[in-house]
């Protein structure tokens, strides 16, 4: 009997294998994701009489980016998921001003994909999408800004132009998990609620800026 750790590799082999669409070191292939966000914290606040109370807010990727920037962002500035087709695990999700040309801000965080359990839909043997759990960490301002929140992605794949590899379309997150701000409540929670969507992929992004 193969051992465990085989067959791990063997899964992840074939996993990439359906990705690329052909054996051999495929060229490294980017797709380049804008990201909705909202996000739901809950605090622990104090009520006017003096008893505990839950403060709740909503955040979306602007007030992100504000926090991460110290500043107002630009109308063209926005947060970015790059994710690599041949290694879904090696995504950065990056603070980027979009025009005139793509410049790379901030590096705020990743996306951790457990693809040893993704649950696979194939079309005539094509990858269609995939159910994957996933685990988001955001960070800065030297990780004085961080959250951590995890749930299940569902990402949807198609080839890139005609006859390329199949790499991810889109993709979306239901988030739960815990926080800390500095600037804000301290800890917190990423309550029911928030999400994370990785929007249709860019047609004129295509790799992740220097930083």
């Amino acid at each position: 009997m193969l051992h465990r750790n085989a067959l791990v590799a063997a899964a992840r082999a074939a996993f990439a294998l359906s990705l690329t669409g052909h054996a051999g070191p495929p060229a490294v292939v980017y797709t380049a994701h804008e990201l909705s966000l909202t996000l739901k914290p809950v605090s622990q606040g104090e009520a006017s009489n003096g008893d505990d109370k839950a403060d709740k807010t909503t955040i979306n990727a602007k007030d992100v980016l504000e926090t991460c920037l110290e500043r107002t962002p630009a109308k063209d500035e926005a947060i970015f998921l790059f994710i690599p087709c041949e290694d879904l695990n090696a995504n950065e999700i990056i603070a980027i001003d979009k025009l005139p040309v793509v410049d790379g801000l901030e590096s705020l965080g990743h996306v951790a994909l457990d693809l040893d359990n993704a649950m696979r839909t194939e079309k005539n043997g094509v990858l269609k999408s995939a159910l994957v759990p996933a685990e988001v960490t955001l960070s800065c301002n030297s990780d004085e800004e961080h959250l951590t929140a995890s749930g299940i992605m569902e990402i949807k794949f198609s080839a890139v132009g005609e006859g390329g590899p199949i790499c991810p379309e889109s993709a979306k997150l239901k988030l739960t998990g815990t926080g800390f701000s500095t600037t804000g409540p301290g800890r917190f929670l990423v309550n029911d609620g928030s999400s994370l969507t990785a929007k249709k992929r860019s047609s004129t992004i295509s790799t992740p800026p220097d930083l």
